[in-house]
């Protein structure tokens, strides 16, 4: 009984930590001359970027001093086994402006800046 309960806890942890990463849920087309690009890629790993994809159709967002990147659509990946909350998707007519910056801080998290009448807000 105790081997089949660590099994299924084991099994249950690996599962877990597969269902949220992010590593499938994008890819780099154009490197934009990033000299490490795995601190990059570190921090797309851990992103959670489901609530700006969009639904059918890839979106592409640039760093700032980094590289492009391209988001899988939701629906792609749902049909590479993914699970996301498709009601989190944003709606393929829905006009995103992707002219702000988004950058990799210090600390490895990104962050999207928006700029509204002079002012610069920060979200992570």
């Amino acid at each position: 009984m105790k081997i089949h309960l660590c099994f299924f806890l084991l099994f249950s942890i690996l599962f877990t930590s597969t269902g949220f990463s992010q590593k499938a849920s994008y890819r780099i087309i154009n490197r934009n001359k990033t000299t490490n690009i795995s601190e990059y890629k570190d921090a797309l790993d851990n992103a959670n970027f489901n609530r700006i994809r969009y639904k059918s159709k890839r979106r592409q967002i640039t760093f700032l001093n980094g590289p492009t990147i391209e988001l899988l659509s939701a629906q792609e990946l749902i049909s590479k086994g993914v699970l996301i909350d498709l009601s989190e998707a944003i709606n393929d007519g829905n006009y995103i402006d992707d002219s702000n910056t988004w950058k990799l801080a210090p600390n490895g998290h990104i962050i999207h800046t928006i700029s509204m009448n002079n002012k610069i807000n920060y979200k992570k």
